[in-house]
């Protein structure tokens, strides 16, 4: 998950922000380094999706 990846900062997480489907909200800023280190684990984006926004 985002918390165990030294570069993403600023990681907040909104419980029941989905309510169809059920889901909660994770929102962090990861360097682009990272970011594919991240959207590559298999188990982070199990049961959701991404939104990917670049400055």
């Amino acid at each position: 998950m985002p918390r165990e990846t030294p570069s993403a900062i600023d990681a907040s997480r909104v419980e029941n922000a989905s309510t169809r489907p059920d889901g909660d909200l994770v929102m962090c800023d990861v360097s682009p380094e990272d970011a594919s280190v991240i959207v590559s684990d298999p188990s982070a984006g199990e049961a959701g999706a991404w939104a990917i926004a670049a400055p």
